[in-house]
């Protein structure tokens, strides 16, 4: 790593005292700006979801950089990264305005990416401001975009949204037409969450048409393509139509409606979409209300209530405290009515506030567009400015030539210095990664012979006994730990669930020698992925062994032995508990033989976890704690997700 260092040291202390030798009049050269602009870009893109105003500032002065320094590509995808802003910020004429502008260039330098992206903005916004032909001509020119590309996603969608201009300029026919080529195309690719969309659109379309029974077969379809593509959107749309659809006194509709609900909050929990279940328990709210299960209501508007304020939503709480104040009155619960009111009165007070800045937020938005717009206009008016500055540069352009030819000659002699040193500094590191993963392996393969002896032992007592039953039982499973140890000890690492089941057998061996010293208990939480996770062979078990022979044995009565897995969103926690005599005891009691076996076996996990993470760059945790007052000893773990 020191010679790495010195090596780009030197390569900046060369390149810089040979520069002026190479540019001499530097001024008369423009620094090269079109990383500038794309970094600024990147970083507009970053802070944007966090502070609008300053992103906007961003791509401002990327624009200005990209005009003083005539990018055009660069002043093209600047103004498709503030079309872009304006459309999630629901400004739709600026979208227009921006995209615009920035499509011909997207075009001529094939980004058919972020032309596909403009087009879809621009469409969209056209048909937000009901432009609706307007918008058909921008979706088919993404459609088109999206065939170049052979996207058959890009392609899918854009027909749906063509329908769906005809559909809301009630050109049913065309529309249909639009809705079954989108479904054939989708289903042939298998892009079965917009076949669900389409078959919702369709339903729709049906039933505008007037026809009943076919639009109830496609808005069936659309139920379950989207629980097999997880079309959460769908699912929510169509319970809420059904819900509205609901005809008071009809148990049989109220049945089959609030099943429906139940099986989609299934789902939605299962996927664990927060803002599909807080509209879910709103619907049922309302189901509940229109047969006159007030309590059932109440309950379903709570629970979306306490879920809005979990995920900070701050309109899906003003709803539900509306909707709650609303039940609360209808039951006559005066009290209760009024505190909800407050509780209303106070979100309505703080989603008002925030309104207000997103409102003092888009007029200094459109104060920095303002400034852009006068920048474009000036860039028009100084084209003749920027001919004269061109024929200026191309007198300079033969001395720029020899300037040039001069620094690739450098470059290359520095890139044939660099690769040689690279070379060299590469087959250094992959020799220490050899080394590492070496010394790792000897770690591995030091597993306490202790054990094994003991458990031969163990076999012999049973034989001697004349307990030939238990004695294969126990050897049975003996080999099967040792098959599994062999199996593993040349992998870096093993899956949690392959190290649980190796850890199972190793606890059930120990505890047939120690039936009269403890109990044991095992648990791994239902909801750990195993496959997410793996980890070292064997990195676990010595800290069971030290429960059980240093803790749990010397234990004047029996004890117990708790090993949980718990699961944490993207870590697991190991917990090794024993009630047994505590560390500080079983050290005064060790023989000279015992301290050293623990202090090598401790050393081998240490040493381990260490050359884990600098090799693999994967963290293991753990933490011993001692128990009050003697009364044992835990182990803590962290275990983390593999990426």
């Amino acid at each position: 790593m020191k010679f790495k260092g010195l090596k780009y040291g030197f390569l900046v202390l060369l390149i810089i005292s040979i520069m002026p030798v190479c540019l001499g009049q530097s001024k008369r050269i423009q620094p090269i700006s079109s990383q500038k602009v794309l970094e600024r870009l990147d970083s507009a893109k970053r802070i944007f979801d966090e502070n609008p105003m300053e992103a906007i500032i961003f791509v401002e002065s990327s624009i200005r950089l990209s005009i003083k320094n005539d990018l055009t590509y660069e002043l093209a995808l600047s103004y498709a990264t503030l079309a872009n802003f304006n459309y999630q910020l629901q400004e739709y004429n600026s979208v227009l305005l921006n995209g615009y502008r920035a499509i011909p260039q997207l075009k001529i330098k094939e980004n058919w990416t972020s032309l596909y992206q403009v087009n879809w903005i621009v469409a969209k916004s056209h048909y937000h401001l009901k432009q609706y032909n307007e918008a058909y001509n921008q979706f088919a020119a993404a459609k088109s975009v999206g065939r170049l590309q052979a996207n058959p996603s890009f392609e899918v969608k854009a027909i749906l949204e063509q329908g769906n201009c005809l559909f809301a300029q009630e050109r049913l026919v065309e529309a249909e037409a639009h809705f079954r080529s989108a479904r054939v195309a989708a289903e042939r690719s298998e892009l079965l969450d917009l076949v669900a969309e389409i078959d919702y659109q369709l339903g729709e379309l049906f039933l505008q048409k007037g026809e009943q029974e076919q639009a109830t077969i496609f808005y069936s379809d659309a139920i379950t393509n989207a629980y097999q593509s997880n079309n959460n959107s769908v699912l929510t749309r169509e319970n809420a139509r059904r819900v509205s659809s609901v005809k008071k006194g009809d148990l049989k509709s109220d049945t089959l409606v609030l099943d429906g609900l139940k099986q989609a909050e299934a789902h939605f929990t299962k996927v664990k979409d927060t803002n599909s279940i807080v509209q879910n328990n709103l619907q049922k709210a309302t189901l509940y209300e229109s047969f006159g299960n007030f309590d059932e209501a109440k309950t379903a508007v709570s629970n979306s209530l306490i879920l809005s304020q979990k995920s900070g939503d701050i309109a899906a709480q003003l709803e539900s405290s509306k909707k709650l104040y609303d039940l609360h009155l209808a039951s006559n619960e005066r009290e209760a009515a009024s505190q909800e009111l407050n509780n209303y009165l106070l979100l309505r007070d703080s989603l008002l506030k925030l309104q207000l800045q997103k409102k003092e937020e888009q007029l200094a938005i459109r104060a920095v567009e303002d400034q852009i717009t006068v920048l474009e206009q000036e860039r028009k008016l100084d084209q003749q400015t920027i001919n004269i500055l061109e024929r200026e540069k191309n007198v300079n352009e033969a001395e720029i030539r020899q300037q040039r030819a001069l620094l690739y000659a450098l470059v290359l002699v520095l890139l044939a210095f660099g690769s040689f040193s690279f070379i060299l500094y590469r087959n250094t590191k992959a020799k220490n990664r050899a080394n590492q993963l070496l010394y790792l392996k000897s770690l591995r393969s030091q597993m306490n012979p202790h054990f094994i002896f003991n458990s031969l032992n163990s076999v012999n007592n049973y034989i001697a006994t004349s307990n030939e039953k238990e004695a294969n039982k126990y050897l049975s499973k003996f080999a099967k730990l040792m098959r599994l140890v062999l199996d593993y000890s040349e992998a870096e690492f093993i899956s949690l669930e392959q190290e649980i089941e190796l850890l199972k057998l190793y606890v059930e061996l120990e505890y047939e020698r120690f039936k009269d010293k403890f109990d044991y208990s095992f648990k791994v939480d239902e909801d750990i992925l195993l496959s997410n996770y793996e980890i070292p062979p064997m990195i676990i078990q010595p800290f069971i062994e030290n429960a059980i022979w240093h803790g749990l044995r010397y234990k004047g009565q029996k004890g117990e032995l708790l090993i949980n897995f718990t699961n944490y969103n993207d870590w697991v926690e190991i917990s090794i508990k024993d009630d047994g005599i505590g560390r500080k005891k079983s050290q005064e009691i060790k023989t000279p033989s015992q301290r050293q076996h623990a202090s090598s076996g401790m050393k081998n996990v240490e040493d381990r976890t260490k050359m884990i993470d600098k090799v693999f760059k994967k963290r293991i945790n753990y933490e011993i704690l001692d128990l009050p007052k003697d009364g044992g000893t835990e182990v803590i773990i962290k275990l983390f997700r593999y990426e």
